[in-house]
């Protein structure tokens, strides 16, 4: 089992990349290979109006697949609520997230992104292979809310 210490350290070069991230891909790919270190599959959603969209995954694979965000479901809770899940699917997210990533899921990570206290994306993960501390996680969010802050405000500035 990983100690308290090296999971420090990851979170740390995480934060630091982020901090320098200069686009949105930048801030999403951090995030991605931050949490495919202790997850087997793990995928960015981007929130679009009632949906929530994939926008990367790992491994590779298609990402032409979205969610509407009307019906029930644990993505609809974390969008609506802003706060983070881990625990056994329920059947529309697990059916959503099986089918994009193969197998049926028994526990899954969702961690909401927020910029200015609306959720923009949602960070998944399932098939842990070493603990994840939740004080982390919640140190994940803010630092990524904050770097697409930062994003869309150089965005806002260029034009």
């Amino acid at each position: 089992m990983e100690d308290l210490e090296a999971a420090a350290m990851r979170l740390l070069e995480l934060v630091r990349s982020l901090d320098a991230a200069q686009s949105r891909d930048a801030v999403v790919q951090a995030l991605i290979t931050h949490l495919s270190e202790s997850h087997s599959q793990v995928a960015f959603f981007a929130i679009k109006p009632g949906l929530l969209a994939v926008w990367l995954r790992h491994p590779p694979g298609p990402t032409q697949a979205s969610l509407g965000l009307d019906q029930p479901s644990l993505f609809q809770d974390v969008v609506r609520t802003r706060l983070p899940f881990h625990g056994p699917p329920d059947p529309v997210a697990g059916a959503f997230v099986g089918d994009l990533l193969g197998g049926l899921p028994e526990q899954v990570l969702a961690l909401p992104v927020a910029v200015k206290g609306r959720v923009v994306g949602v960070l998944y993960g399932h098939g842990r292979q070493r603990i994840v501390f939740d004080e982390h996680l919640a140190v994940v969010a803010r630092a990524a809310g904050a770097a697409l802050e930062g994003v869309y405000a150089l965005l806002r500035r260029k034009t």
